[in-house]
């Protein structure tokens, strides 16, 4: 058995972007560096080309349709892979789209969603700004992070020196008044030779000045830097006119950047600017601006809706090449299986896309690393099967044992184990624990778990617009989704639960459950609402979790949610304060046949305290102070339940674990939800 991957001549291909430059999309100003590494010369260094329908993608599907039509011979060939391949290639893969290409591409999307200049204007700046469509610009992400036109460019010749033995550089090498006159000079950020700097500790020094009048303003005074430093647990340094402003940490996968008010030590006219950067370049921005560092949502209505718009842009780009590599395999050959590799990112578009075109999901290496049935719960949602890769051989029998436990349990339904075959032939404990295990190996794909009555909602478009480059702010915006609130992992022994997204609802792909769980899903659009509503009144239960429809993508703390609950959130304990803020619950007067888990007793929880402003909203737990911590209201022929007690913190395991899982389980039990042997 082959499945051919269709990928190599798509991705990459220098003759093509060589025969039309034209296409090829400049990287974000400042920026240096590729897809899959910060820094790095490679896969988007060199510019690639523009995501998008264009003559040049339809020109490179239609040569890959002539590799189809060839393979489609082979009875052999179960399937294609999409060729556009792993759709997110990191963090920094936001910084490679820009310039006039992509200036046009937005105009038109833009102008598709919302047809009105006059209604992008109110939108976007409440005004007139926008004279015309070809007025659109793509925006770089610092201009959400206050690069505006008041903003001052350090951009300039710095002295550098890189620690010999790869430690800490000394502390000498901030001060002002060191001896750096045999250091190298080097321009930086947007010096393309940063890519091929070693990647060790290094400081860089500079003077600059400061315009009097930009001190004088009054204002506070930030400064940015960029560092883009993708290693976790290094610690970036900044001393200004010798003293020390800023000490933080890189996180893993999110490029490092910091910003640090230095309004009490900067100064007009000369100033001295020292960075300790643990990988030895800036692959992007350092300036001031007077504008603080803020998060998403934020009070702003007007910039909110251009990141929702910014980012909807490059989510929509990347599916659409999907969409265009779908269509192609499907004209090329009707029946094959077509594989969507890592698709995560965009799981809520690329699911519809496999629905319509027969395609299934595909991880390329986390699920053999570590148990995880996020995405074979996508794919029971619609009835397409779920496949997965190593992302590399089982070193020793261990490993290899390790590898089956997950394939066995997390509903996958084919291993595409592409590993060359002396990795299992060659190292005898590996192929002694591959024989033991091969009859059970050989049962994939002959089992297909029925579709569930319960599903998670699952959101892969909050986790888009709350992630890089906002810094976590779970107070702000709880974490949302399948990692930090994987409730089918605590369930799953008594429930078969699969998983739905927000656009399942208008699609109606969610009409085949009885009930939906929230994973802390903080933002719904207004017509996300309307949607999930039309489908309770139809007879569904839509289950909240602690801060479901909290914010809309352009107005934060508007608890959109509440005209479905009918519940009006009073007020909402932040999360950082588990531990700190500990309310008891008690069952709610009259609550007829809901049963309070033995577990609540004792439990201390905090969230948000509710209050009724519905006739038909019945509670059913309540907070010691007397506000409603859990009630629900029926619709039509369907129920919602508000849920706002929490009794973790900012993720499922991280708290009183068994209570919150408990607290979910008796609402499952209070609507009669099947427990498995009677859910097939």
């Amino acid at each position: 058995p082959v499945q051919v991957n269709t990928g190599l001549s798509y991705q990459g291909s220098t003759w093509m972007v060589n025969q039309h430059p034209e296409t090829v999309t400049e990287k974000m100003p400042q920026f240096v560096g590729g897809m899959h590494r910060i820094a790095d010369p490679h896969l988007g260094g060199q510019g690639v080309l523009y995501m998008g329908d264009n003559v040049v993608r339809r020109n490179a599907l239609g040569l890959i349709k002539n590799q189809i039509d060839h393979f489609s011979q082979f009875d052999n060939v179960l399937s294609f892979q999409e060729p556009y391949g792993e759709v997110h290639h990191g963090q920094q893969d936001l910084f490679l789209d820009y310039g006039p290409a992509v200036d046009k591409a937005y105009a038109n999307w833009l102008m598709e969603r919302y047809h009105s200049l006059t209604m992008l204007n109110l939108r976007w700046f409440g005004d007139e700004k926008l004279k015309t469509w070809s007025d659109v610009k793509f925006p770089e992400v610092a201009y959400f992070m206050g690069f505006d036109d008041n903003a001052l460019d350090l951009t300039g010749t710095w002295k550098i020196n890189f620690s010999d033995d790869g430690k800490d550089c000394p502390a000498d090498w901030y001060k002002q008044d060191f001896d750096d006159s045999k250091w190298g000079d080097f321009v930086s950020p947007g010096n393309d030779q940063t890519m091929f700097l070693p990647k060790k500790p290094a400081v860089y020094r500079r003077t600059f000045d400061m315009p009097a009048d930009y001190k004088a303003s009054g204002k506070r005074v930030w400064l940015y830097l960029w560092d883009l430093t993708d290693q976790q647990r290094l610690t970036v340094t900044i001393n200004l006119n010798d003293k020390r402003v800023s000490s933080t940490q890189s996180q893993h996968t999110f490029p490092h950047w910091v910003a640090v008010d230095v309004t009490d030590t900067i100064k007009a006219g000369n100033n001295f600017l020292a960075l300790g950067l643990p990988r030895g370049f800036m692959a992007y921005r350092i300036y001031l601006s007077h504008q603080a560092p803020s998060t998403y949502p934020g009070d702003d209505e007007h910039r909110n809706a251009q990141w929702a718009d910014f980012m909807d842009f490059v989510t929509a780009r990347r599916a659409k090449n999907v969409h265009m590599g779908l269509q192609m395999i499907r004209q090329a050959d009707e029946n094959r299986g077509i594989t969507m590799m890592a698709p995560d990112y965009v799981a809520d578009t690329l699911k519809d896309y496999a629905y319509q075109y027969n395609g299934n999901f595909h991880n390329t290496g986390y699920m053999s690393a570590f148990w995880a049935d996020y995405l074979p719960m996508l794919m029971r949602s619609i009835g397409r099967p779920m496949t997965l890769e190593p992302g590399g051989p089982a070193k020793d029998a261990k490993g290899m044992e390790k590898m089956v436990g997950c394939w066995l349990t997390e509903g996958i339904n084919g291993i595409d184990y592409f590993i060359h075959i002396g990795s299992v032939l060659w190292n005898k404990p590996v192929l002694e624990k591959f024989e033991h295990y091969l009859p059970a190996i050989q049962t994939v794909g002959t089992y297909h778990q029925p579709k569930a009555q319960i599903a998670q909602l699952i959101s892969s478009r909050v986790k888009r617009l709350t992630g890089f480059p906002w810094h976590d702010d779970p107070d702000r915006n709880v974490p949302t989704g399948y990692w930090r609130w994987n409730l089918s992992s605590k369930l799953s022994s008594d429930y078969r639960i699969d998983a739905v997204c927000e656009t399942d609802f208008a699609s109606r792909l969610a009409d085949d459950y009885k009930l939906i769980v929230d994973t802390n899903t903080t933002i719904l659009a207004e017509q996300d609402v309307y949607h999930i509503e039309r489908w309770v009144r139809e007879g569904g239960i839509f289950v909240t979790f602690i801060q479901t429809g909290r914010h809309t993508p352009e107005k934060g703390d508007s608890w959109p949610i509440s005209q479905l609950s009918g519940y009006e959130v009073l007020s909402c304990d932040p999360v950082t304060s588990s531990g700190k803020i500990n309310r008891a619950v008690k069952a709610a007067p009259n609550v007829g046949d809901y049963q309070l888990p033995r577990t609540l007793l004792s439990a201390k929880g905090h969230g948000l305290r509710l209050k009724a402003t519905s006739d038909d909203c019945k509670d059913l737990l309540l907070w010691d102070d007397g506000t409603v911590a859990m009630g629900y209201r029926q619709l039509g022929k369907g129920y919602v339940v508000h849920i706002g007690a929490n009794f973790a913190s900012d993720r499922l395991w991280f708290g009183n674990q068994t209570a919150m899982i408990e607290t979910i389980r008796s609402v499952f039990d209070f609507f009669k939800m099947d427990t498995l042997p009677g859910s097939a």
